[in-house]
């Protein structure tokens, strides 16, 4: 469906856009059958994102005196060769093609501005997300130039009884995350475990110690359910948890999860989901959920499968490149 552009009033976001944003963001997920809970609060730590800039990374279209599109696009990785777009349209305008047309362009324009900030010779590409029972937007990614390039599971336990008690391998054990203590070695277990998965980019290491920090912010991270599994006092594995997912106060999520490499196949992730998946229990949660890629080398969705949990639902990235060269992410 074609429209005027001209009926509406588009320009980059402003902090007092935060409340319209996220009741944009509760009717898409309202439309989708998501729980519906976003507040600004979520918008404006979403903007403070270490390397954001609400007023260059962002668009809105208003439609007279309602919201009814915002755009963004993430480039806060060093070395800056993946750029992520997200945009939400109103159920009203979600068929508009004259709108979706014009964030486009102002997406391709706004990640032209990124470009130099590359390493000479190295590729650049800009990432989407769709669902992928959502048709409309994966045409409209296709329509614009991306191709599909990943397939994500979420994946769910119900507790309809109490987990199992977790087994530890010999000389493991396992204790709870110390902010401003174990930050910089919780980093680097991740980037061990992680730098043969696919979408893993080699950052500077400050950096991204802020950029974890950002997110171990109140209400929602309690150290008390991030779980590091530990030998002779290093990490070698962490279950990093909270205790609702994406506005459902009854179901736990695990947002990030891993064993280094060197302490794989020996029974430490399962151990270390079902110390997570126990304090849920314990806290009269119903369930827990997680997103996996369904390609993972490590067999993940081996380990997810032995505790317990199934796939209810599959998450799509597309990728459009921008600029060819050597490929500097995991792939």
């Amino acid at each position: 469906m074609s429209s005027r552009t001209d009926r509406f009033a588009l320009r980059p976001a402003q902090l007092c856009d935060s409340a319209a944003i996220a009741d944009l963001w509760n009717r898409r997920a309202a439309l989708l059958g998501q729980p519906n809970v976003y507040t600004s609060t979520d918008v404006e730590h979403r903007w403070s994102t270490p390397g954001f800039a609400v007023e260059t990374d962002t668009q809105v279209a208003w439609d007279g005196a309602k919201l009814v599109g915002y755009g963004s696009l993430s480039d806060v990785k060093e070395p800056h060769v993946d750029l992520f777009i997200g945009l939400t349209l109103a159920p009203a305008v979600e068929c508009d093609d004259g709108l979706t047309d014009t964030f486009f362009a102002w997406f391709e324009a706004r990640a032209q501005e990124s470009l130099p900030r590359a390493p000479k010779g190295a590729r650049v590409v800009l990432l989407a997300g769709a669902d992928t029972d959502d048709g409309r937007r994966e045409d409209v990614l296709v329509r614009h130039g991306f191709r599909l390039d990943r397939v994500w599971s979420n994946l769910r336990l119900e507790f309809d009884r109490r987990p199992p008690a977790p087994a530890w391998p010999g000389g493991v054990a396992v204790r709870t995350f110390r902010p401003g203590e174990d930050d910089v070695n919780l980093v680097l277990a991740y980037r061990d475990a992680f730098q043969d998965h696919y979408g893993y980019l080699e950052q500077p290491l400050e950096a991204e110690v802020e950029r974890w920090r950002h997110w171990m912010k109140p209400p929602d991270f309690e150290p008390g359910l991030w779980f590091l599994a530990t030998t002779g006092g290093e990490i070698c594995g962490y279950c990093c948890t909270y205790a609702e997912s994406h506005g459902d106060k009854e179901c736990g999520l695990v947002d990030e999860f891993g064993v280094r490499r060197a302490w794989r196949r020996r029974g430490i992730g399962r151990a270390l989901l079902l110390e997570a998946f126990g304090a849920m229990h314990a806290r009269g949660l119903k369930g827990v959920e997680l997103t996996v890629d369904s390609d993972n080398a490590s067999d993940a969705l081996g380990v997810y499968a032995s505790v317990g949990m199934t796939p209810v639902h599959r998450r799509s990235t597309f990728v459009k490149e921008l600029r060819p060269g050597e490929n500097l992410v995991a792939s």
